[in-house]
């Protein structure tokens, strides 16, 4: 009773008041946003992430991030970009949950940040929501759910908030959740002050824990525990008679119906902007053969004016001058509206010229860091194009990076990327007699892709 009076914990005293240095300098930026992969090839350049094993698959790896009915019905063409994007087929759509294992560094940092961004974002707005773009001034936070068998490692835990003094607010926060409502499973919280300290903070964290063999489905467990929880929750309610409102089965139909309806149009316009785009394919194809024949009549026609000025005047000594002025002024005036964009060339040359760009792009990938995301592009010719298909897996697999063929509705994103390239071969090629191949990935891959791609047009195996 008199003995020693207990001390109460740091943090219950504890108030925090900005110095005057940053009351000046903090200026928050509500319209900035940044770009999730621009920020990755940066963070992936940071020397404490360069050292780590970011492209080594981590052994029987599996997070789940849980998500609403609502949040469920807007995430199939998202993941479907998602996957497509980091080529990781084990994120998988469940009714509550999501479901990311087989996992390396870099492809569960990427997949958990797009993630909780883009639940967040539909929350906040749903329409029109940009897959990779991150409001800089918002505070990332979210939540993951592993087995309780992984050994999870923290930047701080419950008891060193409660019975420490107060320290250095941290840029990136993981926390141990004390209390988890599904049994044999944590729950983790994440919080980053901005995008570049989350996606760091993320790498390392994730390098540290450790994840352990599982005997029987942690998948199927998850699925029960969580079917569970979710009952219970439902039979509460149903035990109040005043929260039935709350509950209204017509009002979900209604919604639901809405939402079914948005995701039948936004397929029928898929649909039929695929259809045009194979028929202005086809289009193409067949007056290629007729703009050749224009240009060759084109390039004629100006000797056939000229030798009939001459033919007119011949019988006037005096006056040949005037009548070859007009045709010539009349030739100026409709030559640019006659003149093709692209000169005519030959297999040969068409060949050459996409081997100089697929060199150029080699050149310009290599003076970049072998670790830094690097996305660049590459001229191929439309009639060769077949080699591509058949080798794209081989491609893939040997180098783990995203080579897509671009199409009219993708093919203005390389513009950038050849406007600063500096091709030796003076040829421009029409549109029409190559296809752009993207080439996505870690540099030192990336730039193995390319030369298989350059080995490939100039003898036709790999």
């Amino acid at each position: 009773m008199y003995g020693k009076k207990r001390q109460r914990p740091a943090s219950a005293d504890f108030r925090h008041s900005p110095n005057k240095k940053q009351q000046t300098t903090l200026v928050p930026n509500k319209s900035k946003t940044d770009d999730l992969w621009k920020v990755l090839s940066n963070v992936t350049e940071d020397q404490s992430v360069a050292q780590l094993p970011i492209d080594k698959k981590i052994k029987y790896s599996q997070v789940f991030i849980k998500i609403t009915p609502e949040q469920r019905l807007k995430l199939p063409i998202f993941l479907a970009d998602l996957k497509r994007a980091l080529e990781l087929d084990t994120i998988t759509l469940y009714e509550m949950f999501i479901e990311l294992k087989s996992f390396t560094l870099l492809e569960g940092c990427v997949a958990v940040t797009a993630i909780l961004n883009y639940l967040h974002k539909t929350g906040a707005t749903p329409t029109n929501v940009k897959y990779w773009d991150i409001n800089s001034a918002s505070l990332l936070r979210g939540t993951v759910l592993v087995h309780k068998s992984v050994k999870v490692a923290q930047t701080e835990s419950t008891s060193d908030l409660l019975f420490r003094k107060a320290s250095k607010p941290r840029p990136f926060k993981c926390q141990l959740a004390t209390v988890c409502s599904i049994q044999h499973f944590k729950e983790i919280y994440f919080e980053g002050e901005t995008i570049w300290d989350w996606m760091k903070g993320l790498l390392n964290i994730l390098n540290e824990w450790k994840f352990r063999p599982v005997n029987g489905s942690v998948t199927e467990l998850l699925e029960h525990k969580a079917n569970h929880e979710r009952q219970r929750i439902v039979s509460s309610f149903s035990e109040l008679a005043f929260l039935k409102g709350l509950l209204d089965p017509e009002f979900l139909n209604r919604k639901n119906k809405r939402l079914i309806d948005i995701d039948n149009k936004e397929l029928e316009t898929f649909m039929t902007e695929l259809q045009q785009y194979n028929e202005k394919e086809l289009t193409i194809a067949a007056k290629a053969s007729k703009d050749t024949k224009l240009k060759n009549s084109a390039a004629a026609s100006p000797t056939n004016l000229r030798q009939k000025a001459v033919t007119a005047t011949s019988r006037y000594k005096g006056g040949n001058n005037i009548p070859i002025k007009v045709n010539e002024r009349r030739l100026q005036h409709n030559t640019p509206s006659r003149a093709p964009q692209h000169s005519v060339v030959s297999s040969q040359d068409l060949h050459r010229y996409c081997i100089a760009t697929i060199k150029a792009s080699i050149s310009k990938v290599t003076e970049k860091s072998a670790f830094q995301i690097i996305k660049s592009y590459v001229k191929y010719p439309r009639s060769q194009i077949d080699l591509i298909y058949d080798n794209l897996n081989q491609i893939k697999s040997k180098t783990n990076c995203n080579v897509v063929i671009l199409n009219l509705q993708t093919i203005h994103e390389s513009n950038t990327w050849f406007e600063q390239l500096p091709i030796s071969v003076n040829i421009d090629p029409p549109p029409s007699a190559t296809r752009v191949i993207s080439v996505g990935g870690v540099g030192g891959k990336c730039k193995v892709a390319l030369e298989m791609i350059l080995t490939l047009l100039e003898t036709g195996s790999i």
